[in-house]
């Protein structure tokens, strides 16, 4: 007679879950959130029997079994690029030199108050009719 194989006890599998819950009044909150913990549907549902306003919830769950496997062609991939689209050079732009004018027309001297003041009186000056 053949003996079975033992078999573990209890399977151990990897799991991991997020959960996103949020919960609110159309009275008092309008569609901002006003109950963002685990228990904010029990709370919404509260809120609801005490007071009688429409209230809401909005849940986004995931759940995975294990681990994606990561794809070493993927590093292999992003490492390529970067490699070839800097060559030797830095990863990052060299700053700007900040004694430098950041625009040509920086290097331009603004007019002066004499000059101002000399145009504007030139420009409100009647001209002299000649008959």
């Amino acid at each position: 007679m053949m003996r079975a194989p033992k078999l573990p006890l209890k399977h151990v599998r990897q799991k991991s879950e997020q959960r996103d819950l949020r919960a609110g009044c159309h009275v008092c909150s309008g569609d901002t959130a006003r109950w963002t913990e685990a228990n904010a549907q029990a709370v919404a549902a509260q809120h609801h029997d005490r007071t009688g306003h429409a209230t809401w919830v909005r849940y986004a769950g995931e759940i995975q079994y294990g681990r994606a496997a990561a794809d070493p062609r993927q590093t292999d991939i992003e490492d390529a690029i970067a490699s070839a689209s800097s060559g030797d050079r830095p990863g990052a732009a060299p700053l700007p030199d900040s004694d430098a004018p950041a625009v040509a027309a920086a290097s331009v001297s603004a007019p002066t108050k004499a000059a101002l003041s000399k145009r504007a009186l030139a420009a409100a000056k009647p001209e002299p009719h000649h008959a």
